[in-house]
């Protein structure tokens, strides 16, 4: 532990501001976002399908999002972008607290998603610019780490103090990300950013397409992506509306598992990063898949809760050595000057998410959840090929060539 802290305080200033912000943010929209879901179906009655369109079409303006954002920060700063979309998502959050039709809750969810892929990866990227490269899955592992404390904590208050089909969270998420965007705005201010200069051309809003026409491997990697987020969105949103439907107490269910989900996480990460800092990047992703495949067969044939309990603890130790494990494969391929618009390419990754909540809803009420969840057990199979390929493709190249290639557009 007493490491940990030292660690933590030999980071760059800008770094653990981030950081605490992701763990307190976190917590915020936790109490919100796990269950909009039910709050959509409390506030509108729409079913499985069009409540997993709504959701899905946050994720897909953070797809469409990211490609401008990633890149814009690339052309002029990171400060500019990440405090113009944190002050606009506070009010984002404000709005959904006193929305009660239909056409509003699309718009404040696509403005969601816009928010959050504009902000995320801008500040992935920053934190990378202002690290060494030895480092960096460290911090992405205390940035996942800060993820997972808040989202331990954000699910438990909504469900106990009753907030879960109100308003109030959103009032409380809207205040939360306010001050954080104060914050953020008088530290910046005051920490000269030392990091790599913009590229000072004219922004072209295809620079990504171009970067993903030229770069085979980012190609295959954004497939395995897409493949892994379609996965993971079934346990943020159709496992909630599938326990809520055939289980008593469902949603107390449903709070329990993300709650065990956040602790396993904040328990783990940091063991499991050292003890796989040691192995490639794609063997840690290989053995990740390998555990979310397991767990999410185990919530296919799970009857009761205890079941549910273990199929989530084994897909979170897939998620642990996956997402982090993502993170550097992508930075690895990023050449310096680039590493914005790589980012915002990661938000392609989304598409996943788009279709994750509105097939696997459509699915739900076809189907029924084993259907669904052996379908999201092989749609990380198919990441797992696809990142495979990718990486080979990588390593059948030199690097320098990779980048000259690249930076050629």
């Amino acid at each position: 532990m007493f490491t940990q802290i030292k660690e933590f305080n030999q980071l760059h200033p800008i770094i653990r501001f981030l950081l605490f912000g992701t763990l307190i943010t976190k917590a915020a929209k936790s109490m919100t976002t796990p269950f909009l879901a039910i709050y959509l179906h409390t506030e509108t009655g729409l079913g499985f399908g069009l409540i997993g369109l709504i959701i899905g079409m946050g994720y897909f303006a953070s797809t469409v999002g990211g490609i401008i954002g990633g890149t814009l920060s690339d052309k002029i700063g990171r400060k500019k972008v990440m405090l113009s979309s944190i002050f606009l998502w506070s009010i984002v959050f404000f709005l959904f607290g006193i929305a009660h039709e239909l056409i509003w809750f699309l718009v404040l969810n696509i403005l969601n998603g816009l928010c959050h892929s504009f902000f995320e990866p801008v500040s992935k990227a920053l934190m990378a610019d202002l690290s060494e490269s030895t480092i960096r899955l460290r911090i992405f592992s205390l940035r996942y780490l800060a993820i997972n404390i808040g989202a331990a904590i954000g699910p438990l208050v909504g469900t106990y103090l009753g907030l879960v089909a109100s308003a109030t969270p959103f009032i409380i998420t809207g205040i939360v990300y306010l001050c954080y965007a104060i914050s953020l705005c008088l530290m910046l201010q005051k920490v000269v950013l030392q990091v790599t200069e913009p590229i000072k051309k004219k922004f072209q809003l295809n620079l990504v397409w171009k970067t993903l026409k030229a770069d085979v491997c980012l190609r295959f990697y954004v497939a395995g992506g897409i493949f892994l987020l379609f996965s993971y969105s079934q346990m943020e949103s159709t496992l909630l509306q599938y326990l809520n439907e055939s289980f008593t107490k469902g949603v107390k269910v449903f709070s329990t598992l993300i709650t065990l989900n956040a602790v396993t996480v904040i328990s783990l990460q940091m063991p499991l990063t050292k003890l796989f800092e040691r192995y490639k990047p794609l063997t840690t992703i290989s053995v990740g898949a390998l555990f979310c495949i397991l767990g999410n067969v185990g919530f296919a044939f799970s009857n009761e809760w205890f079941t549910f309990l273990v199929s989530m603890f084994v897909l979170t130790l897939g998620e642990i050595l996956c997402f982090p494990s993502m993170n550097v494969l992508l930075d690895e391929l990023a050449p310096d000057n680039m590493r914005g618009a790589y980012y915002g390419v990661q938000n392609f990754y989304n598409i996943g998410e788009f279709l994750g909540p509105w097939l696997g809803g459509i699915i739900l009420g076809l189907y029924g959840g084993k259907v669904i969840f052996l379908t999201a057990a092989f749609s990380i199979l198919l990441a797992l090929c696809a990142y495979r390929i990718g990486r080979t493709r990588y390593l059948s190249i030199e690097k320098p060539k990779h980048n000259q290639l690249v930076e050629k557009l």
